[in-house]
């Protein structure tokens, strides 16, 4: 939709997780990846819900496409949305465009290298903030969101 065709209103964030969490948990199902999720009874915020359910989604279709082993963990608190997988670290060389629209892990990487992109663009019309972070066990990506 055109960003001017888009409702902003409160709306639970929790409830979008975990209409995710039916369909990550059968994606995951049998292969050696956990998925957990600490969430807060509501998380009200201010915004598209469509929108938001594109960046949850996106994100977590990521973690599943590229994470082989380990696990998957979904974090909601106050202010942002933490989404850290036990995947490949993400190449320096990619971590710079990775945002940018057709940029892929590799030329191997499942995908057409929309979905970060997509993301971004999400998170902005929101007033949202999409950073990513690579930790000794893989990659984390961290939303800060905006208040309803």
């Amino acid at each position: 939709r055109k960003p001017e065709q888009l409702e902003f209103r409160p709306f639970d964030l929790c409830v979008l997780a975990r209409q995710e969490e039916v369909e990550i948990r059968e994606r995951l199902r049998g292969r050696p990846v956990t998925f957990s999720s600490l969430l807060p009874d509501r998380l009200m915020v201010l915004g598209s819900p469509e929108l938001a359910a594109m960046v949850l989604h996106n994100l977590l279709d990521n973690a599943c496409r590229y994470t082989e082993q380990g696990r998957i963990l979904l974090e909601f608190r106050a202010d942002e949305m933490l989404l850290t997988d036990t995947a490949p670290v993400i190449d320096p060389d990619v971590r710079t465009r990775m945002f940018e629209r057709g940029v892929r892990g590799t030329s191997k990487s499942p995908g057409s290298g929309l979905g970060l992109s997509l993301v971004l663009r999400g998170c902005e019309r929101l007033g949202w903030k999409v950073a990513y972070e690579h930790w000794e066990g893989g990659n984390r990506f961290r939303v800060r969101l905006s208040q309803g």
